[in-house]
């Protein structure tokens, strides 16, 4: 069911019209880092999954869990086409590591253009942030989340073999963003049917 998912949304992207992305950039073997502005329109979901997929090369991440972290990330693009009316663009931020125990994986996706607060959006079944939290059960270290600064609704996950701090992912400062204090910002499938909190503790990263 997941692949059978994953080809559908990439057909229906591909057939919407040609969104040219760039090489990824030369990095080391250790860890490499990609930063994509999207326009708001279906064909980003196409790019977006290549991207993450041209991360996981680099990192090692391949088979089911590469295709897994495809579709988790189109959930996200895909989440924010049918919410977002009045988004104008998206950015999407992928980081790849390897540690001692194996690959890590970050994925930040924001939502430009929409405003603050913005419009009230619920942790739904089967859609978005849910198949994503779903999705990345399947990992050794899995969090996800949503948070709303003024710059912009934003998702993410990470996924991996290890935490991102022990991949030395990402600096400290950004993981208390995204997690937000005491994890306010970090959801699960506890919270399934739930709305999503709008929450703007003054950071703008």
């Amino acid at each position: 069911m997941t692949r059978a998912r994953l080809d559908s949304v990439g057909v229906i992207a591909r057939s919407f019209g040609e969104v040219v992305t760039p090489p990824l950039p030369v990095a080391s073997a250790a860890s490499v880092g990609v930063a994509r502005s999207l326009p708001a329109v279906p064909g980003s979901a196409w790019v977006a999954r290549h991207v993450v997929w041209g991360v996981c090369d680099r990192i090692g991440v391949d088979g089911d869990r590469r295709a897994d972290v495809g579709l988790m990330v189109t959930e996200l693009v895909v989440e924010a086409l049918r919410e977002g009316s009045v988004v104008t663009s998206y950015t999407l931020d992928v980081t790849g590591g390897v540690g001692d125990r194996g690959p890590v994986l970050a994925v930040v996706f924001r939502e430009v253009g929409c405003g603050w607060p913005p419009p009230r959006r619920v942790f739904e079944e089967g859609r978005g942030l849910a198949i994503v939290a779903a999705l990345a059960a399947e990992w050794p270290h899995r969090e996800c989340g949503w948070l709303t600064p003024k710059l912009g609704a934003t998702s993410w996950f990470i996924v991996g073999d290890a935490t991102p701090e022990r991949a030395r992912l990402l600096p400290e400062h950004r993981l208390l963003h995204l997690r937000g204090v005491e994890n306010v910002h970090r959801v699960g499938l506890s919270d399934v049917g739930s709305p999503l909190r709008c929450i703007d503790w003054g950071c703008d990263y």
